[in-house]
């Protein structure tokens, strides 16, 4: 299974270092969860997210996009979150392409913890996880949405 983490700021100017220090270390714990990948998505207060991912484990993905994360940068000025992803791979390929989080039409993104089987029905992906954000994305965008269409 995946593993999720997130910090949220209340704060108006974003978040501090400690805050992100915690960030870290939450991702580093979860990937007992998984380790065949890691993501995480920034949020700022605009809106706007920003995503970093790739097929390595959560130490290894420290160490190479740590400090120079485009979705942990913004974060201390302008972030209301960050959520981090370790993808235990069990639908779908592993590659930097498959890792958490999946982006739907350049402004619906999510992470998600669990297997989906008859995921093809929701849509034509390799994996679960993004099929689940394309379809979630098309019903939030589509007020003549019926939970009957599944």
């Amino acid at each position: 299974m995946c593993g999720i983490v997130a910090v949220i700021s209340k704060k108006a100017y974003g978040f501090i270092a400690k805050d992100l220090q915690i960030f870290h270390e939450l991702l580093y714990v979860d990937n007992l969860r998984g380790d065949d990948s890691t993501g995480i998505i920034g949020v700022n207060k605009y809106g706007d997210f920003y995503i970093d991912k790739a097929a390595l484990d959560a130490h290894d993905f420290l160490k190479e996009y740590g400090s120079s994360c485009s979705s942990l940068i913004d974060m201390q000025k302008d972030g209301v979150a960050v959520i981090g992803h370790n993808r235990k791979g069990t639908v779908g390929k592993i590659s930097d392409e498959t890792a958490h989080p999946f982006v739907a039409n350049d402004h619906f993104a999510m992470v998600h913890n669990g297997t989906l089987y008859n995921h093809n029905e929701l849509s034509q992906t390799d994996v679960d996880s993004e099929a689940l954000t394309i379809h979630l994305e098309g019903a939030i965008n589509d007020p003549n949405y019926s939970i009957d269409k599944l």
